[in-house]
């Protein structure tokens, strides 16, 4: 009978040690854990990725290319500043919403657009006192104040200076235009004349140089330090120029003193990175190094993407002329080509894998070696961010949307109908808003309003059993044509759910539950198996402990 149970209770202790093996190595194999927090509810037209805990959220509220409402979501999936506030394409010029990475923001008013700091907790800094404000850099953010326009002929002219994080002016509003700071240096304009000046507001570079506009009526074409080096555009003369390819302008490499290192007769470049930049003329592109050799030079028929910000984790994408078009590559620090121009589309390398399309136009992912690491069959994908893909599949003409690591492995299965990179651990998803009569996409499969936005966020990362994959739909079955590309009409409707951030406001969400599988269950799933296997370790060990106790007496 002894030795019965004894058999009995080891063979339980191996089922329990084998439970927990398997648990664990379920658990390794995933290595991710995610949940459906904020279901899809608030019917915004935009979102932007988190960036020091907010996300900047907008409703267009009048026409295309004016203003919208601006308002910042935090990581709870609530409102820290309501969206009250004005997001004008004038205003940010092109900068994207402002945000908050550095704990402060300056934001526009709805009534005179006037513009205030607000620090992350929601709370106004400064009053609306200000004519425009970039984006912190380096703890500082360039403002402006004077910019509005006003029936007053003898207004003051525009000025630009800095505050810092708690909305406090210490570099003066005295300058005609200014650039970001970056490695402890900044740009300043003043009667046509550029320096630098220092995070104190001293001049480090005396206003040695006249400037070059973009035109008559343009800005200055403004320069950054990058690996201890600016590469600036300024007239040779006595004049402003108002061109880059105009006689008497040159491109010029300066160190951290201001001596100039080279020159070109004209052109336009990228910041340096890697100790290389990439330079356009009027014809061809090329690369320099900080003391302005040029390592590549590229003819007519090969040239680089300047939309990709130059080089981007060692790599830059160039492309040359097919009888379909163009066809894109990847070449490294010193021009040589590594991966050659063979797709259709290609995003920069992004924790060690670049998304690109074929010419049949499906996604895949490849590694620095031009290897296929994830095959080409997805409509749509976005680079990876903290691990995480977003990856489309067209099915029986609507978009489905999920997230994939960088094995491969689904990890959110695709039942969205819009998807978001992840960023601070969240990513926003969306589906259909039942309430619009028409969606509207455009053809990458985003749609353009008419979405209902909800939060995935990463939970126990590195401990959870993964996703439970839900019943996808087929993708391998017929399904009718890709829909075109729809064609935005601007109108003034002011839309549906414009008060979304009324958290008792009822949601009418008539899509299926089912659909927006909530990765909470692999959670319950993981618990379930702890319950079970743990209390049957517990049993087996304390049987096994009875049984020799009880045979040391006899």
């Amino acid at each position: 009978m002894n030795l019965r149970l004894l058999v009995i209770a080891r063979y339980a202790l191996f089922v329990a040690v084998m439970g927990v093996l398997l648990n664990f190595a379920t658990t390794r194999a995933h290595e991710v854990e995610i949940e459906l927090f904020v279901e899809p509810q608030w019917t915004f037209d935009a979102v932007f990725n988190f960036r020091g805990g907010l996300s900047a959220v907008e409703y267009f509220t009048q026409t295309w290319g004016g203003y919208h409402d601006l308002g910042y979501v935090n990581a709870d999936g609530t409102f820290t500043i309501p969206p009250i506030y004005r997001h004008a394409f004038t205003f940010y010029a092109y900068r994207g919403a402002p945000h908050f990475a550095y704990g402060a923001a300056g934001i526009m008013s709805q009534e005179d657009g006037g513009v205030a700091f607000f620090n992350a907790r929601g709370e106004r800094l400064t009053d609306f006192i200000f004519s425009d404000a970039r984006n912190f850099s380096e703890g500082l953010a360039a403002t402006q104040i004077n910019g509005n326009e006003r029936d007053d002929e003898e207004q003051p002219s525009p000025k630009w200076g800095f505050l810092d994080v708690y909305g406090t002016v210490v570099i003066p509003f005295e300058f005609d235009y200014i650039a970001d700071f970056s490695e402890g240096l900044a740009m300043v304009v003043r009667d046509d004349r550029f320096g630098f000046i220092d995070a104190n507001g001293y001049m480090a570079i005396p206003f040695n140089f006249i400037i070059a506009r973009d035109g008559e009526w343009g800005e200055p074409t403004l320069a950054q330090f990058s690996n201890g080096y600016a590469i600036i555009t300024h007239s040779t003369g006595d004049e402003v120029n108002f061109h880059w390819q105009d006689e008497g302008t040159a491109l010029s490499i300066i160190d951290t003193r201001g001596n100039i290192i080279a020159s070109f007769p004209s052109g336009w470049a990228m910041p340096f990175a890697y100790e290389r930049a990439i330079v356009f003329d009027a014809l061809s592109s090329f690369i320099i190094d900080t003391s302005g050799k040029i390592i590549t030079y590229f003819d007519q028929s090969v040239s680089m993407q300047a939309s990709h910000n130059g080089f981007v984790n060692g790599f830059a994408i160039y492309s040359v002329v097919v009888s379909q078009g163009r066809s894109l590559g990847f070449i490294d620090v010193d021009g040589d080509i590594v991966i050659p121009a063979a797709y259709r589309q290609a995003n920069p390398f992004s924790e060690g894998l670049a998304a690109v399309q074929d010419n049949d136009g499906r996604w895949g992912f490849i590694d620095k070696q031009g290897h296929v690491v994830i095959p080409f069959i997805y409509d749509h994908a976005l680079s990876f961010s903290e691990g995480f893909a977003a990856v489309m599949k067209w099915h029986e003409n609507q978009p489905h949307w999920g997230y994939i690591d960088t094995n491969g492995n689904v990890v959110v299965p695709l039942v969205f109908q819009q998807a978001r990179s992840f960023s601070e651990g969240l990513a926003w998803v969306g589906m259909p808003n039942p309430r619009y009569d028409e969606i509207i996409r455009d053809g990458d499969g985003f749609m353009l309003r008419g979405t209902e936005w909800g939060l995935l966020r990463v939970v126990e990362y590195g401990t959870g059993m993964g996703l439970p994959l839900p019943i996808p739909p087929d993708f391998n079955a017929p399904m009718e044509d890709e829909p075109e590309d729809e064609i935005y009409t601007p109108d003034t409707t002011t839309y549906l759910n414009k008060n979304g951030f009324n958290e008792n406001e009822p949601m009418d969400n008539t899509y299926e539950q089912a659909d927006i599988y909530d990765i909470a269950t692999a959670r319950n799933h993981r618990m379930v198996a702890l319950l079970i296997t743990i209390p049957t370790v517990i049993a087996a060990l304390t049987i096994t402990m009875w049984l020799r106790v009880r045979n040391r007496k006899k």
